[in-house]
């Protein structure tokens, strides 16, 4: 697994998880007193699953509606979590896939927050009902970014699914009713 490291929303890194789980085991914690990159915290874009409920082209997830491969377990998920936390990561972002088709999504949120970590949200908001919305929030989701791609004809045919666009917008008024920061990504 990868983790895409954003430091001041400009400078991008991959690194394998077990990079930074090794470091952890093996006692090489960052420093403190250590000056990072503008004095941030790097963000973890995480992508938890491979499923999704669309079949965008442009997909950098390699997704599909059947991936032969899901993503970790909950326990790995977990144990993944725990050594971010140790690592000083401060923002998670879960995506995919489309994240919010796996069924343990609220429970990672949660431990994350419990450790302190920020959590948002990368999704394509189809399935963010007024029901789920309100459950992100619980969990202290803080802020969830909603892709579309142009129109609502040009966006539900490129996506793969028809309504798409309405049920996109959808959730991101649901998010936005319960004090979700919420943000467009074209």
């Amino acid at each position: 697994y990868a983790l895409c490291l954003y430091y001041d929303d400009v400078e991008i890194l991959m690194l394998p998880i077990s990079d930074i789980i090794e470091r952890v085991h093996s006692g090489q914690m960052p420093d403190k007193d250590q000056p990072r990159y503008n004095q941030q915290a790097p963000v973890v874009v995480w992508n938890v699953n491979r499923a999704c409920n669309m079949t965008c082209p442009h997909c950098y997830a390699s997704a599909s509606k059947n991936p032969a491969q899901d993503g970790p377990t909950k326990e790995q998920a977990l144990y993944v979590i725990e050594n971010l936390s140790r690592a000083q990561i401060k923002v998670i972002i879960f995506s995919g896939g489309e994240p919010l088709l796996r069924s343990d999504l609220l429970q990672l949120m949660a431990y994350a927050r419990e450790k302190g970590m920020q959590c948002h949200l990368s999704s394509n908001g189809t399935l963010v009902s007024a029901d789920l919305a309100g459950k992100l929030r619980e969990v202290g989701v803080s802020y969830a970014g909603i892709s579309l791609d142009g129109s609502a004809s040009f966006n539900d045919r490129y996506r793969g699914l028809v309504g798409g666009y309405e049920l996109a917008l959808a959730g991101l008024d649901y998010l936005q009713h319960c004090g979700i920061r919420t943000g467009l990504r074209f």
